[in-house]
């Protein structure tokens, strides 16, 4: 990541604003710019290191483009091999693969033909998805942004934006808000009755027709 040369545009803490909230903000807003992330490691007990420490989110447009964490687990073998894309056979050779001094994912899991470029591209998303998801849950955790910076210079770019709208959802999945934070939102709602008003964007959260809320309804 290259350092930043300015102060930030904004920054804050996610006990304040949590992170899905800076996220449909940067969405509404269509910002464009990076944010920084530190989260501090889970409390004792919690599972995973993932999105832990410095992680940096580059939007454009209020979609994310690329995202970088410290460390990661679940590289593209064990994506592929989780979306039923991947053999159990083939999924051990490519993580001993993968295993091997300066292994790179994408070259190595193209070089033993484990994917093919449409189960590549959909591993990709998916692992995308999982690395901001990961940042999820740690009220702790501070933002800083900079606008109109990349600051990863074009590296680890998607090759299509992601919509912040699914990977906000699944991120509430993983880690709900506090009753607490759901307690304000009702007091604001109060006893007024809501409607879904036409042209919502609710088939864009992807919360799939069990909910009722499928993009037809």
């Amino acid at each position: 990541m290259t350092a930043p040369t300015t102060r930030p545009t904004t920054e804050g803490t996610f006990s304040k604003t949590p992170l899905p909230n800076v996220l449909l903000y940067a969405r509404e807003r269509k910002m464009t710019g990076t944010f920084v992330v530190r989260n501090p490691p889970p409390s004792e007990g919690a599972a995973g290191d993932d999105g832990v420490g410095e992680s940096v989110l580059v939007l454009e447009k209020g979609t994310i483009v690329a995202v970088r964490l410290p460390s990661f687990t679940q590289n593209l073998g064990w994506v592929l091999h989780d979306l039923g894309l991947l053999t159990d056979d083939a999924f051990i050779k490519v993580q001993q693969a993968l295993d091997a001094p300066g292994a790179e994912e994408i070259p190595t899991i193209l070089r033993m033909r484990a994917a093919d470029p449409t189960t590549l591209e959909a591993a990709l998303r998916e692992q995308l998805r999982r690395k901001v998801v990961a940042l999820f849950g740690n009220p702790q955790g501070t933002y800083a942004y900079y606008a109109d910076v990349d600051l990863l210079d074009g590296e680890d770019r998607a090759r299509t934006p992601h919509d912040v709208f699914p990977i906000v959802w699944r991120g509430l999945q993983v880690a709900p808000p506090t009753e607490a934070a759901m307690a304000v939102v009702f007091e604001k709602i109060g006893q007024r009755g809501l409607r879904l008003r036409e042209g919502h964007e609710f088939d864009r959260f992807e919360f799939g027709i069990e909910l009722g809320l499928a993009a037809t309804q």
